[in-house]
């Protein structure tokens, strides 16, 4: 591992701190993906991150300081897992695609948040992008009560100006609202000043 220093904030004769943060990087030439990438960063502040890489370079791990945890902690983590594989059937990534199409969040090794995400074109020729909230750390894409936002883009080939511009947003329903009549008594006696 091969350690860097950057330090950012106060210039020499300025006021303030100067703050660090120590870098690492992976320095083993026979770990395709990882190699002369960050592996750990630690800011002054003690907030520290580290990273794992697929054989594609892509970052499937990230695990971060939570509350006290020491930069070496194994347990009492945040961990951050990223996975790129489809979970639609109409989203086929190219292999150089580097959105990941899960993300799951655990604190302590228990999932706290999971989000999925497709990217396709549709029978219109349109961009089409989901974001989907898992509603449990156990739903699938496509779970009934997921909160799922779609975005939908015009076509390439659509009159201009609108071609490749966002059409519509679909929002998800987080919250259902039943409206209540209330009665109210609005008569000039109703007012009593006194």
């Amino acid at each position: 591992t091969m350690a860097y220093k950057k330090t950012v904030g106060a210039k020499p004769g300025e006021e303030g701190p100067r703050l660090e943060t120590n870098i690492e990087y992976y320095t083993n030439s026979g770990e395709t993906g990882k190699y002369g990438k960050e592996k750990k960063t630690v800011p002054s502040g003690g907030n520290w991150e580290r990273y794992d890489y697929d054989s594609t370079g892509r970052k499937i791990k990230i695990e971060k300081a939570f509350k006290n945890a020491v930069s070496t902690a194994t347990s009492g983590i945040v961990t951050i897992e990223q996975s790129y594989g489809s979970v639609d059937a109409n989203d086929t990534p190219l292999a150089n695609d580097t959105r990941p199409r899960i993300i799951e969040e655990k604190v302590h090794g228990t999932t706290i948040k999971k989000l999925y995400f497709a990217y396709y074109t549709n029978v219109n020729n349109e961009k089409v992008e989901i974001t989907e909230a898992a509603s449990a750390s156990a739903a699938a894409y496509g779970t009934a009560g997921n909160a799922r936002k779609t975005i939908v883009y015009y076509a390439p080939n659509a009159t201009a100006p609108a071609a490749g511009r966002m059409k519509y947003v679909i929002y998800p329903v987080l919250l259902h609202f039943v409206p209540q009549i209330v009665s109210l008594n609005l008569s000039p006696s109703s007012f009593n000043p006194a």
